[in-house]
């Protein structure tokens, strides 16, 4: 398959990774994140933890396919930032102006807080969790929009793979081969108990750097490979190794076998005309948030239902007034500026 042909069942799966996002949410936001069913099987990491990994190994792959597209730097950073930032700095904004709504402060004072204005800190891609006031007495307090931490992860596997985009393909794959096997080895050595700012970005990039890896030719087996090696040498290092490292590998391959149906059923699968993942992910954790503080839902299932029922016109109004017009805007622009450029080299 060409990098550059578009695979319409990854709509679905986009979706799919989003929901599941809401879901594990809908267990933590709700006080009883253990029933969580992955966190039930796994003990080490819960169903939005596994979407994640996803996203990034999906974004990994469309890298691949963007890049063998046009390995132009300054048109890879700009359409990477207008498939993000416009719709992150709207979704900042509403969550201020919801925290305005909700806060037991008085408006002066929630205005006038530097915590409100420290907010807008997630714009740029640097999570900033909470807002005076604001989600106090939920089950998970003082987290306006818990989703958005990943975002500075994500635009840092875009500025990796994009300070490599002149690189030939096949040596890139090969780089990419080498930093899946090194983040996968340093998580099965990691010393720390929980989650930090190094073993989230170790964990992501393992993902990103395999989905770059499963976009080459032969991907699938070149993604196979780095897992089956990772998994030896871990297997090597003992238990405590092995057992660090085993649910990051098993999410890989789960991530692989998805690809490879998506693959393989494309033919078969019309692409819908949308893409509401972005907005579903980006504004479900404050819409939860809002409905755990009006307590008008207690089980998970019902909380997810009607917050997803909340969600989803929020998705589509920023797909349609703010993501794809963006998008559209710089395509537009991006045009005008290889048509002068191919104008000024004739001349």
């Amino acid at each position: 398959m060409s990098p550059s042909t578009r695979i319409a069942s990854l709509d679905y799966l986009r979706i799919a990774a989003a929901s599941a996002v809401m879901i594990s949410h809908a267990y933590v936001l709700t006080g009883s994140p253990g029933h969580d069913i992955v966190m039930q099987a796994t003990g080490q990491m819960d169903l939005a933890a596994l979407a994640v990994d996803f996203f990034f190994f999906l974004s990994g792959f469309l890298m691949f396919g963007a890049l063998s597209r046009s390995p132009d730097r300054l048109r890879f950073a700009r359409n990477r930032l207008a498939r993000i930032l416009p719709g992150l700095a709207v979704c900042v904004l509403l969550c201020i102006v919801l925290g305005a709504v909700v806060t037991t402060l008085p408006l002066s004072r929630y205005l006038s807080s530097g915590e409100t204005w420290r907010f807008l800190k997630n714009g740029v891609f640097l999570f900033t969790p909470s807002l005076p006031g604001v989600f106090e007495t939920v089950p998970y307090p003082r987290v306006v929009n818990g989703s958005l931490w990943t975002l500075f992860y994500e635009i840092a596997c875009y500025a990796v793979v994009g300070g490599v985009a002149s690189m030939r393909a096949v040596w890139r794959v090969r780089l990419f081969e080498a930093i899946a096997l090194a983040c996968a080895l340093y998580l099965a050595v990691d010393p720390s108990t929980g989650p930090n700012a190094l073993s989230n970005a170790t964990r992501l990039m393992l993902f990103f750097a395999l989905g770059h890896v499963f976009g080459a030719p032969s991907g699938a087996w070149r993604a196979l490979i780095v897992v089956a090696i990772a998994g030896g040498a871990a297997a090597l290092l003992g238990h405590a190794g092995w057992s660090k490292l085993s649910w990051h590998l098993a999410a890989a391959l789960i991530c692989v076998a998805c690809l490879v149906i998506a693959r393989g059923v494309d033919a078969y699968v019309r692409g819908l005309p949308a893409d509401y993942s972005f907005g579903i992910y980006i504004y479900g954790f404050p819409v939860q948030q809002w409905l755990a503080e009006r307590q008008w839902v207690g089980d998970p299932g019902t909380f997810f239902v009607c917050s997803m029922i909340l969600v989803l016109p929020l998705a589509a109004l920023s797909w349609h007034f703010v993501e794809r017009p963006a998008m559209a805007w710089v395509q537009r622009r991006s045009s005008r500026s290889t048509q002068r450029d191919r104008y000024a080299a004739i001349g």
